[in-house]
């Protein structure tokens, strides 16, 4: 792990946001280059038909009123989509981070940081948005980026 603690200081020296992607097209309600200039951390949501797969955000108008990972019983069905935007200071937290019950670092531990803060809002994506977790999902992903390739 001392690889990861050296490239944790390394990004945060150089005052880098930490982004996960997913496969996505146009059609965000908020667009990344704006969300970079802001100081409320964020992430994006997407309705789906199977949000047990997902970490799972409860919501109320324009707040976020809690966030599960991958939950049997999920409080509503819009999935963090996995895209977010964090300050520089997201390496402290995810350095504090331990595994969770599944034995995995969860983001979503990173995202109830943020919640509990009251800095943490959300993007509803329009447009297509898939993660590439299964074959199907990814058959699907390759499906929509040959049809619909991504604007950068």
């Amino acid at each position: 792990m001392d690889w990861i603690e050296d490239l944790t200081r390394n990004l945060a020296a150089q005052n880098t946001w930490a982004t996960s992607w997913n496969y996505w097209a146009r059609g965000t309600t908020t667009t990344v280059p704006r969300l970079t200039v802001s100081k409320m951390r964020r992430a994006a949501s997407r309705r789906v038909p199977d949000p047990g797969r997902y970490g799972v955000a409860e919501l109320d108008g324009y707040r976020i009123l809690s966030i599960e990972e991958k939950p049997e019983r999920p409080k509503s069905d819009y999935a963090v989509a996995g895209i977010y935007v964090y300050p520089p200071d997201v390496f402290d937290v995810i350095g504090q981070l331990r595994p969770s019950g599944r034995g995995e670092f969860e983001i979503t531990d990173v995202n109830r940081y943020y919640l509990q803060l009251g800095r943490l809002g959300y993007s509803v994506l329009s447009g297509y948005w898939t993660d590439a977790g299964t074959p199907e999902s990814l058959a699907l992903a390759n499906r929509l980026v040959y049809q619909v390739p991504p604007g950068f």
